[in-house]
């Protein structure tokens, strides 16, 4: 490859950088369905029509920006479960690691509290449920399987999908209601130990040590 036409790549590369670090910033502060293409390329000092060279339209580009994140999410899965053998260690770095990120993540963080103003075309909640059950099924590979006291099957690991997007969920809402940023990753780690061991402990013998009279003179003040 002569010098000339790697100039000539790397300048479109740059270029198609600028348009989604540009669409990044736009719609995380006024949402993709009220961002217009105009906008974007003014922010990347781009011309409009170098916009076509790289995407046909707003909602190609969004999913690029969606898909990149996916990608990313499950790089940090595989570097979980390579550096984690413990699968409650893994499971438990894996909830912290995403309320941070999307903490973080202005366009991920409205996807998963269900803005519906971040889901235009392909991207909806189906699609983002289909990304989030894959990096479970790498977070979670092989000793999730031996290890919990469940029989996960499909049905199930969709469900367990739905409990830790609740878990991120009321995180992301709640994290208002305490005092400082330590006590609210506290929160987060204790959170995280008991979703966890949800799956892990057995909860028969506990319900057999359950005392519910001592339970009720403590409610009721008897």
């Amino acid at each position: 490859m002569t010098k000339y036409f790697y100039i000539v790549i790397k300048n479109m590369e740059n270029k198609e950088k600028l348009l989604i670090n540009s669409a990044i910033k736009l719609f995380g502060k006024y949402w993709p369905k009220k961002t217009s293409i105009d906008e974007i390329v003014q922010l990347a000092w781009i011309a409009k029509g170098t916009f076509y060279l790289y995407f046909k339209n707003k909602e190609e580009l969004y999913k690029k920006i969606i898909d990149t994140e996916f990608e990313k999410s499950e790089i940090m899965m595989w570097e979980l479960f390579n550096n984690f053998p413990d699968i409650k260690e893994r499971f438990v770095s894996y909830l912290l690691w995403s309320i941070a990120y999307f903490k973080n993540n202005d366009i991920v963080r409205n996807m998963v509290l269900w803005n519906s103003n971040y889901y235009i075309w392909e991207i909806n909640i189906w699609y983002l449920g289909k990304g989030h059950n894959k990096m479970l099924k790498i977070l979670l590979k092989d000793s999730f399987w031996k290890d919990c006291k469940y029989n996960i099957d499909d049905n199930k690991m969709e469900f367990l999908s739905k409990l830790i997007w609740n878990f991120k969920q009321i995180l992301l809402v709640e994290d208002e209601c305490f005092k400082n940023e330590k006590e609210f990753s506290d929160f987060v780690l204790d959170y995280a130990k008991v979703t966890v061991n949800w799956f892990f402990s057995d909860y028969e013998k506990i319900w057999q040590t359950y005392n519910k009279e001592m339970v009720e003179e403590i409610i009721l003040n008897k």
